[in-house]
């Protein structure tokens, strides 16, 4: 299934390329990357590192899950936060550079 949507999305590739659109081949090539690492994914798994250790083995306890749970839900809506704000912090401060001496 993965390699008829690889053949796919590389053909509407091909034809997009010149076209009047610019941004339809740039997200067509991220499909074609997404396809390609999850053909990847489906062809090795349940193996990390082929024929030597599977996923289950190589996963660490549930508490160390819950553990990087609980701070990507805290420290995730700081950075966002953070992004939104620091463009109006810093508005205004190009113009305004220090003369050089």
């Amino acid at each position: 299934m993965i390699t008829v949507l690889f053949s796919g999305t590389t053909t509407a590739l091909l034809r997009a390329i010149g076209g009047r659109v610019d941004g339809r081949p740039f997200f067509l090539g991220l499909a074609l990357f997404v396809l390609g690492v999850a053909g990847l994914g489906f062809s090795i798994f349940p193996d990390i590192v082929p024929f030597r250790l599977t996923l289950w083995a190589a996963a660490s306890s549930t508490l160390s899950h819950v553990f990087l749970l609980i701070g990507a839900l805290i420290v995730t809506p700081v950075v966002l936060a953070y992004s939104t704000y620091h463009p109006e912090i810093h508005r205004g401060l190009s113009s305004r550079r220090a003369p050089c001496v």
